[in-house]
């Protein structure tokens, strides 16, 4: 071979070096952080402020800085102070709206009841975003409802009690509501029906309790709901696959009972969430709903109750479950008789008139009154929240250890679960196409030198 051949050849190998090198896909796969928001979380990220102009009238700017002062009263611990608000900690202005993101923050204090004096049409807030803000604390203030053009509120991880404001229903705007791993307890509002802009619930991780409104059925646009690890009990509501926009619902560690409806499992675009038991050939059996049943109220009653007379020889009077608002003297006996014995359990305070008095002439007369029965349920106490984000269920007894993630995310060693985004990791990653070219080029080179 000439010299004019090996040099090349030579060239040609390393072209095909450096064009193998730049065609090798590329990693891109990005692992995210544990604290991201879920795939569900439907959180808004909005554009940088400097990406658009911040414009609103002096009226808006106005009523809106008075809603402000409020959130600043209330968390003085942000260190607010002036009128211009877009220059506060947390506050992001841009194009007409305001956003107040304080995520993990040190933040401490209570969420703010709305003022009286301001004209909610024109607030430009749109954004409360306080989640993993431990510091945060008291009730969910149910004046929030004059908030018609928030679309985001997410106190997820706060340290929030209260029971869900039924007058949130009158949030218009609101899209994307996140209070899981909070204590917020008590029902599911069924006036929340109402909301006809919310895409996305997250309440998982708390001790609401009851059942699933059937009223949720007409939401027009909710997407995703998530009521995991909590206190929820009854049946499952087949009127729910009627949500024409519901894509995922995740209901899984609660006490729910019978078997998930045939309308939720048919569904093409439903992801149901539930626990395993609800899905067995026998869940209408081994897991029934029990039947349940209304008591006739007792009416108060002020005078004799259970009233026997007569002149038998013997006259027995019961009564059972004695009336709680009734007064006078209960379990009373009266007569002439030789031998009168009478039995009163724990009669009822405050009562007028006479209880199971028995009045007569017989030779043995005798007026009991049964103990009362009360039958109570102890609720079952909801399981120890769930810490891990995007954790279907956590370890026994580890509320910060997950053992089953939600589709799509990947358990790590450390019990976190974490989600991949973009495109798969390359086959061969550009280290190793580096590599194979290098070492073909110096094998190459060796035989045209030699």
């Amino acid at each position: 071979m000439t010299q004019l051949h090996r040099r090349v050849a030579l060239i040609a190998v390393l072209a095909a070096a450096v064009l193998l090198t730049l065609a090798a896909p590329v990693a891109r796969a990005r692992v995210a952080s544990p604290w991201d928001a879920v795939e569900d979380d439907g959180l808004e990220r909005e554009m940088d402020a400097d990406d658009e102009p911040f414009f609103i009238s002096e009226a808006e700017r106005s009523n809106t800085l008075k809603v402000m002062r409020a959130f600043a009263a209330a968390m003085p611990s942000l260190g607010w102070s002036g009128a211009d608000f877009c220059t506060w900690a947390g506050v992001r202005c841009f194009d007409t709206n305001v956003s107040f993101i304080a995520t993990g923050s040190l933040a401490t204090g209570t969420l703010p009841e709305m003022p009286d004096d301001v004209d909610y049409s024109l607030v430009k807030l749109d954004q409360v975003d306080l989640s993993q803000s431990t510091g945060i604390t008291g009730t969910l203030p149910s004046s929030w409802s004059k908030l018609h053009k928030v679309r985001t509120v997410n106190l997820g991880y706060t340290s929030i009690s209260s029971t869900l404001p039924a007058s949130w229903s009158s949030m218009s705007s609101l899209r994307f509501l996140t209070l899981s791993s909070t204590d917020v307890f008590g029902t599911l509002p069924a006036a929340w029906s109402s909301m006809s802009a919310i895409e996305q619930i997250v309440i998982s991780s708390t001790q609401i309790t009851g059942t699933l409104p059937e009223e949720w059925s007409t939401m027009p646009n909710v997407r995703r709901i998530h009521f995991q690890q909590c206190n929820l009990y009854g049946s499952f509501p087949a009127s729910w696959a009627r949500m024409p926009s519901l894509e995922r619902l995740g209901l899984q560690n609660n006490n729910f009972c019978g078997c998930v409806p045939d309308s939720w499992l048919t569904s093409p675009t439903l992801w149901v969430g539930v626990d395993a038991k609800h899905r067995m050939a026998d869940c209408a059996t081994a897991h029934a709903c029990a039947e349940t049943t209304t008591p006739e109220p007792v009416p108060s009653s002020s005078g004799s109750a259970g009233e026997v007379s007569g002149s038998s020889s013997s006259s027995t009077a019961t009564t059972a479950e004695p009336t709680p608002s009734s007064s006078g003297s209960a379990g009373e006996v009266s007569g002439s008789s030789s031998s009168s014995t009478a039995t009163t359990a724990e009669p009822t305070p405050s009562s007028s008139g006479s209880a199971g008095e028995v009045s007569g002439s017989s030779s043995s007369s005798t007026a009991t009154t049964a103990e009362p029965t009360t039958s109570t349920t102890s609720p079952t106490p909801c399981p120890t929240p769930c810490r891990v984000p995007n954790c279907m269920s956590c370890a026994p007894g580890n509320s910060m250890r997950c053992s089953v993630c939600f589709p799509g995310y990947v358990l790590t060693a450390g019990g976190w679960c974490m989600r991949h985004t973009g495109e798969d990791a390359a086959v061969f990653p550009v280290g190793t196409a580096a590599a194979a070219a290098v070492s073909a080029t110096v094998v190459v080179m060796g035989a045209v030198l030699a």
